[in-house]
């Protein structure tokens, strides 16, 4: 797909001190077929269980309503017909803000349009970020807007290339301390980057014809970007032919895979089948609180979190082995088990991915 920026979004949150769960809802959804993404953030009035569930009903309307083209004003009818209104403060039970780049780019209620440039961000937080450390002696009236803006300026200025995941951490860590570290409201931050792509190729099995070997090679070596190999055999093609020598690590970081290898000018290499069964395991839970640990499978997330564009060379060529009837059910073809990693990097991260066969 082709586009002059790659939009980064993520969020982070801080739940109300002594709460399970949180009040605010962030929601977010690439629709490929129309190069739209679509961000919404609900604030559940209160916070906890009650809240969450508002916040919940409310985002998912939004998002589903966005995604269907419907008007915003029809959207904000529909949402404030459905929730229930507060019978002391007389206001509907959450708040949403939407955020969409594709046909009605920028609508919320208090509507605005724009046109993003490369480098740009935009920011959008509950309460709980803007009215942090209110009633103290630094913010009485809360950190505020202009405050936050100001604070976020200064980090992007020290370092031009802060991710949305880390930009929107730190702003939820201020608030925090803001709140002397005890939340008095849940805090949540959300952030769309727009930004030059970072891009990775993975390459896994062999060419289906031998005489594509040179072709997959030269693909590995003019790529610009990350490279990632997965599997003895492709590996050994890659070495083969750019005449460099693959060294085995001998450390077992992950008990439940071989050890990683190393090739001059790829940034990994692993065994095939078995890692990215697990790769894909580790996706299916994955989220910013989760630590990676050190093995082959979680370094491969770890670089698909760091970049936008993904591109799988998949080789056709069948390997014998992962067809024995005796091997467990999930040891599935490397193919079907890509378009599953595909599928989540797709509609949990927004990333684009792409497939080319060999």
């Amino acid at each position: 797909m082709k586009k002059d920026f790659y939009i980064e979004v993520n969020s982070q949150q801080k739940n109300h001190d002594g709460e399970r769960i949180c009040g605010d809802v962030f929601l977010n959804k690439y629709i490929k077929e129309e190069d739209r993404v679509i961000a919404v953030l609900s604030d559940g009035m209160g916070h906890g269980v009650k809240a969450n569930i508002l916040a919940t009903l409310t985002a998912t309307m939004a998002l589903n309503f966005t995604r269907e083209h419907k008007e915003i004003d029809r959207i904000a009818e529909i949402i404030m017909n459905t929730l229930p209104v507060c019978s002391e403060r007389k206001i509907a039970y959450s708040t949403f803000t939407i955020l969409e780049k594709g046909k009605h780019s920028g609508q919320v209620l208090r509507t605005s349009t724009f046109m993003p440039e490369k480098e740009d961000r935009i920011i959008f937080c509950s309460d709980g970020v803007a009215q942090s450390g209110m009633g103290g002696e630094v913010y009485p009236f809360g950190w505020e807007r202009d405050n936050v803006a100001v604070y976020a300026s200064t980090l992007v200025s020290g370092e031009q290339s802060i991710s949305a995941s880390t930009l929107a951490g730190k702003i939820v860590t201020m608030a925090h301390k803001n709140d002397a570290y005890k939340a008095r409201d849940d805090i949540s931050c959300a952030i769309l980057y727009f930004r030059d792509p970072r891009k990775l190729i993975i390459c896994t099995g062999p060419p289906f014809d031998k005489e594509k070997d040179k072709e997959l090679s030269e693909k590995v070596k003019n790529f610009a970007g990350k490279v990632i190999l997965c599997g003895g055999t492709t590996a050994d093609i890659i070495a083969r032919e750019l005449n460099r020598t693959i060294v085995d690590e001998l450390i077992f970081e992950d008990p439940e895979l071989p050890p990683e290898s190393f090739l001059e000018g790829i940034d990994l290499v692993t065994e095939g089948i078995l890692t990215l069964q697990k790769v894909n395991e580790i996706l299916k839970t994955y989220n910013n609180s989760v630590r990676l640990e050190k093995g082959p499978a979680d370094k491969i997330v770890k670089m698909l979190m760091e970049s936008d564009e993904i591109h799988f060379i998949i080789g056709t060529r069948i390997n014998i082995a992962h067809q024995d009837p005796n091997l467990p059910v999930e040891l599935e073809i490397r193919r079907t088990v890509v378009k599953r990693i595909a599928r989540l990097l797709e509609e949990k991260w927004l990333k684009n991915v792409t497939f080319e066969y060999i």
